[in-house]
């Protein structure tokens, strides 16, 4: 979306990748220092509760992969059989 509202504004292409560069890169250095500093958590936390955060989420993995799995069956059947796709 940002990139369609910057080439509409007018936005530079040079601006907008060494924006769009520093972006990604805080971006991803904060989501990257964020699992770091919940792992140390974890290792640190009583053991009880770190087995109840390793099973939290398996489920949760096993749940979110559950609720992708009709979206992802319907874009491999292909843009013409994705209406029939139950939602």
């Amino acid at each position: 979306m940002v990139g369609l509202l910057a080439g509409a504004s007018g936005m530079a292409l040079l601006r907008f990748l060494l924006l769009s560069a520093i972006a990604a890169t805080a971006w991803s250095a904060i989501v990257t220092l964020e699992y770091y500093f919940a792992g140390y958590a974890i290792l640190g936390a009583p053991t009880w509760l770190q087995i109840i955060l390793i099973v939290v989420g398996v489920i949760a993995t096993i749940v979110s992969f559950r609720l992708l799995q009709p979206t992802v069956r319907a874009r491999a059947k292909g843009p013409a059989n994705a209406a029939d796709a139950p939602d």
